[in-house]
């Protein structure tokens, strides 16, 4: 059998405590950042939501953009339904279980994922995912007023993400036979890059 020496695993210990150190200082800076932010969010006059910053602990095995799993749960007060967003509040998705001490999370390029969002004053949709970089935006109200580069955020309509939140901007716009389109989005955040998450709570 081998055993490993003393000093080796005093070494295991310390690069362990020095990645411990470092994750706290990220949460740490994050939190900061959701407090000098919080101010910025175009949430309704009144609202009661507050921050929870999470770390991203793994992810759906059989596509990136199905879901994630983070390491706060029921004890913090994340619930199902909780709006789920990127250090820079662009939306990422929400909860969708939840146990004591994590959760699991569905991403807005899931393909079961749903959201209402306003494209501009008097135009509204509802964004779909996927299961890939991009989404849709189906249901728009006037399609003729959508264009490529145009800006989108949530309305608040749906009751479950507040208005205003950062989604993406429209990446193409696919003409078919009989005058249809399809309109594409590419999300504001980057899926393949993050490590923590702050999830939006009452």
């Amino acid at each position: 059998m081998n055993f490993k020496s003393v000093r080796e695993l005093q070494k295991e210990k310390e690069d362990l405590e020095r990645i411990n150190l470092s994750l706290k200082a990220q949460v740490f800076n994050l939190e900061n950042e959701v407090r000098k932010y919080r101010k910025l969010m175009d949430f309704p006059p009144n609202s009661e939501f507050d921050f929870l910053v999470a770390e991203i602990v793994g992810w759906d095995i059989t596509n990136p953009y199905i879901g994630l799993f983070i390491n706060k749960g029921e004890k913090e007060g994340v619930k199902i339904y909780s709006p789920v967003l990127d250090r820079w509040f662009n939306l990422v998705g929400r909860v969708l279980r939840v146990s004591g001490d994590s959760a699991e999370v569905i991403l807005l390029t899931n393909a079961d994922f749903s959201a209402s969002v306003k494209l501009k004053d008097g135009v509204y949709g509802i964004l779909s995912g996927e299961n890939s970089p991009l989404c849709t935006l189906n249901y728009i109200t006037d399609p003729s007023s959508v264009n490529p580069g145009m800006e989108v955020s949530t309305s608040g309509l749906d009751r479950i993400f507040p208005r205003g939140i950062k989604v993406g901007k429209i990446e193409k716009v696919v003409s078919h036979n009989g005058g249809l389109k399809t309109f594409y989005l590419k999300p504001y955040t980057d899926l393949k890059s993050i490590d923590f998450v702050i999830v939006l709570k009452k």
